[in-house]
Formats: C-alpha cells, structure tokens, sequence
C-alpha cells in the first residue's frame, strides 16, 4: 500500500468517525479490532486485519 492510499483510509477513517455511517449503509466491521467502517475493503483500515464481517443495518 502507498502512502497515498494509507492517508486516503485515514481521512475516511476520521470522517467516518466525525459523522458516523447513515442508516442505510451497509457497515463492515473487523473482528480482530472492532473497526467499523462503510466501504468493502479485503482487510481493514485500523490494524490490517482482513478478518471482516458486513452487518446489515
């Protein structure tokens, strides 16, 4: 991954953070750290993980 890529997930990181998903997101979350996020990504933004689950809203 580029430094470009790792600081474009760490703005969605803290936007996501600030606003928070809407209602008919579809969220992902990590189960290794817990993560929530709403875009599909193979491993997760926080630790790297690519143990990911999608919970429905």
């Amino acid at each position: 991954m580029n430094p470009f890529e790792k600081l474009g997930r760490s703005a969605q990181r803290l936007k996501h953070k600030a606003v928070g998903p809407s209602d008919d997101d579809v969220v992902y979350v990590c189960k290794d750290c817990e993560a929530q996020f709403t875009e599909e990504s193979p491993e997760c933004p926080s630790c790297e993980s690519t143990d990911i689950v999608a919970v429905e809203p």
